[in-house]
């Protein structure tokens, strides 16, 4: 009689996991429990395109694709600073700096700056400080070689240039 209770006891055991498991995980997607088949007429034909291995062989490989850091919008101005930056603001409100190198450009930081279109952008004479105003009636400073905005100003008007 022991052997049975211990028995029904395993079974319980058993189903009570296999629910604890089910409700860890939750219910399974709805296309998961049908049967796949190998019916050609549920099977979805592979479409070809006319020129796919030109377009294959035009992709860039790993060595020379990159990221774009480009801007999204119309870049309304750069300025170049003494401390080797390029600092370029779009119509859209965003900020980017890239440093300048003897080999080229590179990405560095990139700011949501303003709600609206950039007015203004000037860098201090020794390149260490930005300022930037737009239409969100906002003046904000940055320091230029920390990537970091640094001041705040709203105004009760919209700074131009």
């Amino acid at each position: 009689m022991s052997e049975e209770k211990a028995s029904q006891k395993r079974q319980l055991d058993a189903a009570e996991e296999e629910s604890e498991s089910d409700e860890d995980f939750g219910p399974m997607p709805a296309g998961a429990t049908e049967q796949k088949t190998n019916d050609p007429k549920k099977r979805r034909k592979k479409r070809r395109l006319e020129f796919e291995a030109e377009y294959l062989a035009a992709l860039p490989s790993s060595v020379y694709y990159e990221k774009s850091y480009m801007h999204r919008d119309v870049v309304c101005h750069v300025v170049v600073t003494k401390s080797d930056f390029v600092i370029t603001a779009s119509v859209d409100g965003h900020v980017k700096f890239w440093r300048k190198w003897s080999t080229g450009i590179e990405f560095v930081k990139h700011f949501f700056s303003h709600i609206g279109r950039i007015h203004a952008l000037a860098a201090s004479a020794d390149g260490s400080l930005l300022c930037t105003t737009a239409a969100d009636k906002c003046i904000k400073f940055y320091d230029i070689t920390a990537f970091d905005m640094i001041n705040m100003i709203p105004v009760d008007f919209t700074p131009t240039a």
